[in-house]
């Protein structure tokens, strides 16, 4: 969240939003233009059963006829993201790389010990995403503005012994 709220200058990011077919995306992040989705994968196993267990996800964003033959109904293109991202540790960028390097999806990997990375976040681009909805996803606006909202509220109540 930290790279994009503050190194690409993104108004909203947040994690935990909903999106197309009631997905959870781990991380959004939105500059008023694009949505981007961040899928979290922490290991191999975890990053090959995302395509399993989120088929229908996949599928959608995938699959470029739906999108140029217009098979998905405009309601569903309000909760497209414009890019989707897998961040992964450095150790599963380059397999994971071999896997997407013919979709449009992206790759990040995060690696808090590399120097030359920024102080606000640590993630190197290996892989940029090519767009997989060109219109913007007004729906996700507001669903991620209130998982911010939320997220804020819940963690002054923890901090304030509230909750």
């Amino acid at each position: 969240m930290a790279y994009y709220r503050f190194q690409r200058q993104y108004a909203i990011a947040a994690t935990e939003v909903q999106v197309f077919g009631g997905f959870i995306a781990d991380v959004l992040a939105g500059d008023g233009k694009e949505f981007v989705e961040v899928e979290i994968k922490v290991s191999k196993e975890d990053f090959y059963g995302d395509f399993s267990h989120k088929s229908e996800k996949h599928t959608a964003y995938l699959d470029t006829t739906l999108h140029v033959e217009g098979t998905l109904k405009e309601k569903d293109f309000l909760t497209v993201p414009n890019r989707f991202y897998y961040g992964v540790p450095k150790e599963l960028a380059k397999e994971a790389l071999g896997i997407l390097k013919d979709t449009p999806y992206g790759l990040i990997y995060v690696d808090p010990e590399d120097p030359k990375l920024s102080l606000n976040g640590h993630i190197k681009v290996v892989k940029h995403s090519a767009v997989i909805n060109r219109l913007y996803p007004k729906k996700l606006e507001r669903r991620a503005a209130a998982r911010m909202s939320s997220e804020l509220i819940t963690l002054y109540a923890e901090l304030l012994g509230l909750s």
